[in-house]
């Protein structure tokens, strides 16, 4: 059963536009690992439209409660952490 990673939207104040791949590096880590399975929350601030990771072949979604690891910038606020779930912030 491989591990499903989501690369979560920034939810900091103020509003930071950055993330941990670009379109193009979320392709190359798919490739490199394709045994893990890379989802995309939906983002209005991020850099990156979301139309740029679905023309790269992701998952553009609005709950990403499935991912067992949840990566990002900065630290989630408390109240939007889900239960049970890995983080990484880089």
């Amino acid at each position: 059963m491989p591990i499903t990673f989501a690369i979560i939207k920034e939810r900091k104040n103020p509003p930071d536009r950055r993330v941990v791949f670009s379109p193009s590096k979320l392709k190359q880590a798919a490739a490199q690992y394709p045994d893990a399975r890379f989802i995309v929350e939906s983002s209005d601030v991020r850099i990156f439209p979301d139309q740029a990771y679905k023309d790269a072949g992701f998952e553009v979604l609005q709950d990403v409660s499935q991912a067992d690891v949840l990566i990002g910038v900065k630290e989630v606020p408390i109240d939007a952490l889900l239960p049970n779930k890995k983080y990484f912030f880089l």
